[in-house]
């Protein structure tokens, strides 16, 4: 169980802005699944991603 969170994340486009707990949450999913996370999205639109690794790596 973790805590979540309330606040509206779709302004955000860093990932250090997002909330303490949604980066908890992004870096358990890593831990569980052993894979790291290279985009989040926060809204429908392309400039709703937040880049966290090169995709192209």
């Amino acid at each position: 169980m973790m805590e979540g969170w309330e606040e509206d994340i779709t302004g955000i486009r860093k990932f250090e802005e997002l909330p303490e707990n949604c980066r908890k949450y992004l870096a358990l999913i890593e831990e569980i699944t052993g894979t790291r996370i290279s985009l989040v999205s926060v809204g429908p639109d392309r400039e709703n991603n937040i880049i966290l690794h090169d995709l192209t790596k």
